[in-house]
């Protein structure tokens, strides 16, 4: 809230459109016309003079929640051809020593194992499918892995039928405890 806002808070506002700045308020001035209206008059912290026009209450965005002190000498440095190189470069080993050693593990794993693990893995896979119903042919399971083709089997359901009635007459000299219709 604008009316919160006090001498010496720092504050974040739009010079114009596309342009935000966070400067210091130094003094608050109320509008000629409408006293209700406060303008802000602030100047930066890097700056020796103030700033050259008055922030209007609605320009206000709001107040910055925490801050880290010389991040913005950090950021200057990276938007500069050297610390852009050493940003990248600085990103790049990150990513590098995040993946390093997950290449390596699987590489010395692949080579110690060799096919005991294709094995284990087929294997656990298979009992993994009779558990699940999920019948798999052998020339299946030589295909990679995304082009294999899975069949699932559903058990059948017998539905409940009318009940049969019993012809206790008989047709052709015999009884028949039988449905007519077979």
């Amino acid at each position: 809230d604008t009316s919160e806002v006090e001498v010496g808070q720092v504050i974040t506002f739009m010079l114009d459109e596309t342009t935000v700045a966070t400067h210091r308020v130094v003094g608050i001035v109320p509008d000629e016309d409408d006293p209700s209206v406060i303008r802000f008059r602030t100047k930066g912290d890097a700056n020796e003079a103030e700033d050259g026009g008055l922030v209007h209450y609605k320009n206000v965005i709001g107040t910055p929640v925490f801050t880290i002190p010389y991040l913005g000498y950090l950021a200057d440095y990276i938007q500069q051809p050297p610390g852009m190189y050493v940003a990248i470069s600085a990103g790049a080993i990150l990513l590098i020593l995040v993946f390093l050693p997950d290449i390596f593990s699987d590489d010395k794993s692949d080579k110690s194992e060799g096919k005991s693990k294709k094995d284990k893995k087929l294997k656990n896979t298979a009992s993994q499918n009779r558990n699940h119903n999920i019948k798999i042919s052998k020339s299946e399971n030589q295909m990679p892995q995304d082009k294999k083709i899975t069949q699932l089997s559903r058990p059948t359901q017998v539905m409940p039928t009318a009940p049969v009635k019993k012809n206790t007459q008989t047709q052709s000299g015999t009884q028949s405890g039988k449905n007519q219709n077979n």
